[in-house]
């Protein structure tokens, strides 16, 4: 999938979010959903050769909880430009208010990688 299909999809996504029908755990599945859409992209173009996060990623990523897909990729958008304009796009999409700019989100997301312990459940499951 090309940039411009995932942000679309992403898009369509952020639609189903906002809609009025949809409850708390409907909207936790489409969140999870888009993450792993980005997280699959950043698989599929190898955005994570050479990068040691300090977790086991499984040859089926999709079984990672919610968290630690958030933490692939916002570890990833600090490096990866494309990968930070997917997050922005779900980010800004999902949550329009939220973050003033594209810039103070990239800030918020350097300060919850350093705190990571702070942000993220990376603890693995049993």
């Amino acid at each position: 999938m090309t940039e411009v299909e995932l942000k679309n999809q992403l898009l369509l996504l952020a639609d189903a979010h906002k809609a009025e029908e949809v409850d708390l755990q409907d909207a936790e599945i489409i969140e999870r959903s888009a993450l792993k859409l980005i997280t699959e992209f950043i698989v599929s173009n190898d955005l994570l050769q050479g990068v040691n996060l300090g977790i086991e990623i499984p040859s089926d990523f999709t079984q990672l909880s919610t968290d630690k897909l958030s933490f692939i990729v916002d570890s990833i958008s600090l490096t990866n430009d494309i990968v930070l304009d997917l997050n922005w796009t779900v980010k800004s999409a999902f949550w329009n208010d939220e973050f003033e700019s594209k810039e103070d989100y990239l800030e918020m997301l350097k300060e919850m990688i350093q705190n990571k312990g702070s942000f993220y459940d990376l603890e693995d499951e049993f």
